[in-house]
């Protein structure tokens, strides 16, 4: 089986007159003689088309939350150390949310104690504190 695709490819020049708002790099302008190479070319070959978006993200990369359900504030005293032990090492952009049921309380914790959601720390999580009140979003 063989396909036939189409190879376009564009001038600096031509990347240069195409007209929109574009994500400039110094970097890439240094090297290649204009400053946006993929925005600019994906306008340009859709002639007169428009960018939806400037990037994607892969759904592995997007900051999840980790929620932890305890039953009520004491119980949150009480586990918070055995918790904050447990999570130390999981260094990332992932942040923490523990929901205490009693009190209808959230205790988001701060930025710097950001933890990277693992499969792993959600099943040792959940053996600890319960399947229920272990979820990620």
């Amino acid at each position: 089986m063989t396909i036939q695709i189409k190879f376009v490819t564009y001038s600096a020049e031509e990347l240069n007159e195409t007209e929109g708002e574009f994500t400039g790099s110094e970097f890439v302008k240094n090297n290649v003689g204009v400053d946006n190479v993929c925005e600019r070319s994906a306008v340009k070959s859709s002639e007169n088309g428009r960018l939806i978006c400037e990037s994607i993200t892969p759904f592995s990369q997007v900051p999840r939350v980790l929620w932890i359900r305890m039953e009520d504030e004491a119980m949150y005293k009480e586990k918070a150390p055995q918790l904050e032990e447990m999570l130390k090492d999981s260094d990332g952009r992932d942040s923490v949310i523990v929901y205490c049921t009693k009190e209808n309380k959230r205790y988001k914790w701060p930025d710097s104690k950001n933890i990277c959601v693992t499969s792993q720390l959600i099943d040792d999580l959940r053996k600890i504190y319960g399947e229920k009140n272990i979820e990620t979003t």
